[in-house]
């Protein structure tokens, strides 16, 4: 976490400074645009499409992604973290021994919500959104900005 929150401290990156919804006050308009008959599956989600989480507990008055990482504790996760971020992350359990079944997001005409894993998702983001993080070139080009 430490490494995650000094690479975000020092990134200009816009997406960091976005304003972060909490999915329950957004529900009147999400429901309006559900379709019967929803569907699962895996797809790569661009990080700007989530636009909301389940709940902001951790930082209750954060408004932004960085605001948000600020009230992570993180004490638990080591780099593991940080690959797991970018790698094909699907069922994928977290790499920490506090963390409760995989990152699950509800998508709706393009908005994102994240259902089940609220703190990694935030640190994944922030980790993700800063332009001068280094991939991991294994990974391939897809994985890097």
């Amino acid at each position: 976490m430490r490494r995650i929150k000094a690479t975000v401290r020092q990134s200009s990156a816009a997406m960091l400074d976005l304003t972060v919804g909490v999915d329950n006050y957004s529900i009147p308009i999400s429901s309006a645009l559900r379709q019967p008959g929803s569907r699962e599956y895996f797809m790569d989600v661009p990080l700007r499409a989530v636009i909301a989480l389940g709940h902001k507990n951790f930082a209750k008055t954060a408004g932004t992604w960085r605001a948000l990482l600020a009230g992570l504790h993180g004490t638990t996760w080591s780099d593991d973290a940080i690959t797991y971020f970018e790698s094909e992350i699907g069922t994928q359990h977290f790499p920490a021994p506090d963390a409760n079944l995989p990152l699950d997001q509800v998508a709706v005409g393009g908005m994102v919500g994240v259902s089940n894993g609220m703190h990694r998702a935030t640190a994944a983001i922030c980790w993700l959104a800063d332009p001068r993080r280094r991939c991991r070139p294994a990974q391939g080009p897809r994985h890097c900005q």
